[in-house]
């Protein structure tokens, strides 16, 4: 006989409490596994930060002293969370421009939402991107109906401030007179 069939209760497993040090991850209880089908919506997205626990009992031994630094720390937090979940919504954009499709595999969670896309409204260069001597720009202009500046672009923000850093280089360059 083992100890789980001691603690054993109608007809389902109770699982012991484990230890574990200050600020660790506090581990998941196993229990019998089902599948829910989810049509038409996607899984929640969010990640969380630890807010430590020798941290919560400095905070309640300094009877609320710092609650003003407490405060402004979970508020930076909460902007950290919507950040990650926006970049995480814009990557998965990007995935189902790529294919139609956007393939997910992540904590645990399998799945491919396809929007069946048709094929002729997904475009293909004659030379793929991937080929050294592809020109992307000028493939594009072979599949774009008629050649036109866009007028507008959707970029992270990292993008715009890479792409801002690289044209006050280029007006450097220019106002130093490296380049014409």
């Amino acid at each position: 006989m083992t100890i789980q069939d001691l603690i054993k209760d109608s007809g389902r497993y109770v699982n012991t409490a484990k230890y574990r040090a200050y600020d660790a991850s506090v581990p998941f209880a196993s229990r019998e596994a089902w599948s829910n089908v989810r049509e038409g919506a996607l899984p929640p997205l969010g990640q969380k930060l630890l807010v430590g626990e020798q941290e919560q009992l400095l905070l309640e031994a300094s009877h609320g002293a710092d609650m003003d630094r407490l405060l402004e720390l979970l508020y930076d937090n909460v902007e950290r969370h919507v950040e990650a979940i926006k970049s995480r919504l814009e990557l998965a954009a990007a995935d189902t421009l790529l294919d139609g499709k956007l393939p997910v595999s992540e904590n645990g969670y399998v799945a491919e939402v396809d929007f069946n896309v048709p094929a002729g409204n997904m475009p293909t260069d004659a030379v793929p991107w991937s080929d050294p001597t592809a020109d992307p720009i000028r493939g594009r202009a072979g599949v774009d109906p008629v050649p036109r500046r866009p007028r507008c672009a959707r970029a992270s923000h990292g993008a715009e401030e890479q792409s801002a850093a690289v044209l006050a280089i280029a007006d450097y360059k220019k106002d130093l007179g490296l380049v014409s």
